[in-house]
């Protein structure tokens, strides 16, 4: 719409979220790779339920949204970038990069809950950098190549962590780094309810 300069922007609000799968392949003039290492966004605002999807990417979300049945496959670092509220329920996380955690939680008021979660790592777990996040059921297994310290958990200065239930696999593949299942920092909170740990 046309408007004067100096007057508000008129806007539209349809109440529609709108979302769309970044592919690892495009064929066009710009080339068959440029944006091999793009993000998917889940979602901004309202609550966002995706069901029995496969993504090959990153999901980032600064929204709510529940993650219902799906597999994320990531040839890089950081499964779930979480900025909101993230719920994976039933999921399948892959993450061949060495240098990150499967999940961040990366603001103060970002809730991450694990249910029924499988997940596999070449470099760290679960990652509370800020915020809150509840693993309540799942495995979680590192195989970890990384030469710096990675960790099953790592929980940040005041952040905050809650273990439930689950099995956890900590192997790092260099047994030379330093590494443990929980590292909770200065001011953190860490609940440990239930769950096996194997050696």
């Amino acid at each position: 719409a046309n408007y004067k300069t100096g007057e508000a922007v008129p806007e539209i609000w349809l109440g529609i979220n709108l979302v769309a799968t970044q592919l690892m392949h495009e064929d066009d003039s710009f080339g068959n790779d440029y944006d091999e290492d793009s993000e998917y966004f889940v979602a901004v605002g309202e609550e966002v339920v995706f069901s029995g999807n496969k993504f090959e990417n990153t999901v980032v979300n600064n929204g709510d949204v529940t993650l219902n049945n799906v597999e994320i496959n990531v040839a890089g670092n950081n499964a779930l970038y979480n900025e909101g509220t993230a719920e994976l329920k039933d999921a399948t996380l892959n993450m061949t990069g060495s240098t990150g955690y499967i999940a961040n939680s990366r603001t103060d008021s970002s809730v991450t809950i694990y249910e029924n979660v499988t997940a596999t790592s070449s470099g760290g777990g679960v990652n509370v950098w800020q915020g809150e996040a509840i693993f309540k059921s799942g495995t979680i297994t590192t195989n970890s190549t990384s030469t710096s310290a990675r960790h099953m958990f790592y929980v940040a200065d005041g952040a905050k962590l809650t273990i439930e239930d689950g099995e956890f696999f900590f192997n790092p593949t260099n047994r030379t780094r330093k590494g443990s299942y929980i590292c909770a920092q200065a001011n953190a909170t860490v609940i440990v309810n239930g769950g096996i740990f194997h050696l």
